[in-house]
Order: C-alpha cells, then structure tokens, then sequence
C-alpha cells in the first residue's frame, strides 16, 4: 500500500496490473512469486534502479552508493494469487481506494 495512490488515468502499473490479471501468472501457481513483484518495482523505477547503476558502476566505474531501496526490493515474500489479483483489481483497474467506502475490509468500509 506504500505505492498505492490515486491512479486516475492510464499508467505503468494499471497496464502492468491489467497484463498481469489476463495472463494470470499467479493464479496457475497460487501465488506470485517475491522476485517477480520485485522485477516490476524496478521496471518502474528502471532510472533509479537499473540505468544508474549501470552507468555509474559499470560504465564509469564509481563504486555503489546506498540506496535503502535496494534492499528493500530485496527483502521479498510470495503473495497469494487472491491477495495479488484482489490489490491489482481494487487499486489499479477500477481505482477503488480513492472513493469512499469504495474498498470494504473485513466489514468496514474505507475511506482515506
């Protein structure tokens, strides 16, 4: 929930999050393994966590610099194919958390 936000509109991760419901990956396994959640993070982010790096480090040299990201892309877990197909539906597709009461959580209805 850390990225979800208002999601008005067409974007990266609607699309992923669209792709990733048809071609249902997780579903068949029966959750969505933490290295592939981590590779869309840095597809995302692909300046900040991939080009940098490889022009700073390989290109030019330098040594890293810390960056908390990294570890925390690093620090994966699984995520059941209901829970992945459930955030990527709810905040991506129809962009549910922005209206209120537009999410329902355990019988209590959201509203940020």
């Amino acid at each position: 929930m850390a990225v979800a936000g208002d999601a008005i509109g067409v974007n990266a991760l609607g699309d992923l999050a669209e792709q990733a419901l048809l071609t249902g990956g997780a579903a068949a396994k029966g959750y969505l393994e933490g290295r592939d959640m981590a590779t869309t993070f840095n597809v995302l982010r692909a300046n900040d966590l991939i080009w940098s790096f490889v022009v700073n480090n390989y290109l030019l040299g330098k040594s890293p610099f810390p960056f908390d990201l990294l570890y925390w892309n690093a620090d994966s877990t699984r995520m059941p194919a209901a829970m992945h197909s459930f955030y990527l539906r709810n905040m991506y597709q129809e962009n549910l958390l922005v209206k209120s009461g537009g999410i329902t959580l355990d019988d209590v209805p959201i509203d940020l």
